[in-house]
């Protein structure tokens, strides 16, 4: 999903991640009605659809990136503690940073944070994926690693993964890509769909 600042992309985002709620109209994200919905359901629908990666990358500051992941792992109350952690391990090694599991964020460039909540989001198996600029700090090669793995994943899962970036490069790797410009959700790619966003989002 592309954009020009303040066209409303990662508000749209929070709304079908459960982290804002749409003042007027109706909001169905996997099934689950999400307009006026209360914190605790939105909490709930968050734990068991969503991965979220943030522009701010929202790292706890003392907890290791392999904890950063198995606290995320944990609250879904699917996995065993030692599950956590293997399913930790295994999803940093995805995203290379198999060096960095008993790194704490202070410790990290902000390319490797990225790359931590990138693997943190996925590690949960999500069937919603939402990233606001997960490549936005990481160099072109890495980038465009992580744009494969995103695909990779993609294709493996059957996961819908909703990515919001600058990066022309993640276009090649998009079943659709679009453009929010006045209010509208325009296809750029596939031209079977154009959504009308609610007013002043």
């Amino acid at each position: 999903m592309l954009g020009v600042s303040g066209s409303g992309k990662t508000t749209l985002l929070n709304m079908l991640g459960g982290i804002d709620n749409p003042d007027t109209g109706e909001l169905n994200v996997c099934g689950v009605s999400l307009s006026g919905a209360s914190e605790n359901s939105l909490a709930e629908f968050r734990k068991n659809y969503i991965g979220f990666v943030f522009q701010s990358y929202n790292l706890f500051p003392t907890l290791t990136a392999r904890e950063n992941l198995s606290a995320a792992l944990e609250v879904t109350q699917r996995y065993s503690a030692s599950e956590c952690r293997e399913r930790a391990d295994h999803y940093l090694d995805l995203v290379g940073l198999t060096d960095k599991t008993g790194a704490f964020p202070a410790e990290l460039s902000s390319g490797q944070q990225q790359r931590v909540a990138v693997a943190r989001a996925l590690s949960k198996d999500p069937p919603v994926f939402l990233a606001d600029e997960p490549t936005g700090n990481l160099d072109r090669k890495t980038a465009s690693d992580m744009w494969s793995l995103m695909h990779h994943l993609n294709q493996q899962s059957g996961s819908v993964f909703l990515i919001v970036t600058h990066d022309s490069n993640g276009a090649r790797y998009a079943d659709r890509v679009f453009e929010i410009e006045g209010g509208l959700l325009k296809p750029c790619i596939s031209r079977d769909l154009e959504l009308e966003l609610t007013p002043g989002i």
